[in-house]
Formats: C-alpha cells, sequence, structure tokens
C-alpha cells in the first residue's frame, strides 16, 4: 500500500508516495520514497517533476509577468556593477603583488640559508 506525504522546505510544498516493500535480506519492510513533484499552493494540485535530473530552465510564456526595474534601481545596479568590476581588477593586481613578493622572499630565504651554511671563520 502506497501514501503520498507533503513536505515542507523554505515555503514550497513537496509531495513524494511513500511504499513499504519488503527487504528479504533484512528481514523487514523498508519504506521507499518517490518525488512527484511540487504541490501548488492556490489549486492543492501536484506538478508532475520532469524526470531529468538538474534543474530545469525557466521559460518566459505570455501569461509569466515580466518584472521592471525603476530607473533609481538601475543606477543603482550599474553603479554595483562597476564597484565590482574595479574590486576584481584590485584583487588580480593585489594578487599579481603577492606572486613578486613570494619570489622575491623565497630569493632571500635562499641567500640566508647559504649565508649560514658558509664555515664562519
Amino acid at each position: 500500500m502506497s501514501s503520498i506525504i507533503y513536505r515542507k522546505k523554505a515555503g514550497v510544498t513537496y509531495a513524494y508516495r511513500t511504499e513499504a516493500r519488503y527487504d528479504p535480506e533484512k528481514g523487514y519492510s523498508v519504506p521507499k520514497q518517490t518525488y512527484l513533484g511540487r504541490v501548488d499552493d492556490k489549486t492543492g494540485e501536484i506538478i508532475p517533476s520532469s524526470k531529468q535530473p538538474g534543474r530545469r530552465k525557466s521559460v518566459l510564456t505570455d501569461d509569466t509577468p515580466v518584472k521592471t526595474v525603476d530607473i533609481a534601481t538601475a543606477d543603482m545596479l550599474e553603479t554595483m556593477k562597476n564597484e565590482i568590476t574595479r574590486l576584481r581588477q584590485q584583487v588580480m593586481s593585489l594578487s599579481e603583488q603577492n606572486e613578486r613578493y613570494k619570489t622575491a622572499l623565497t630569493k632571500i630565504q635562499a641567500q640566508l640559508d647559504t649565508a649560514l651554511q658558509e664555515p664562519q671563520s
């Protein structure tokens, strides 16, 4: 006998079919759950899964609302995008500088090791 259970996670309800199957090796029934899909909050119907691994690409349809952004938000997003670009360039520059310092430090360490190994008179 199977039953359908509902689990709510992050505000989304998911439906699973649970069946008890007898495992002769273990000697008792083992529950097997199968993912059925998401539950529509408005209608309560189960929207079947695609049976494909991974996430599905969203497709805009005619009835899908398109989000608009006001000019102030667009300007703020552009400013943030420019700031991110500037910070990435700064990180790249600092990484290159760090590599130069590492090379110089390695050379200094080698010279120090050589000087310490020479016999003193």
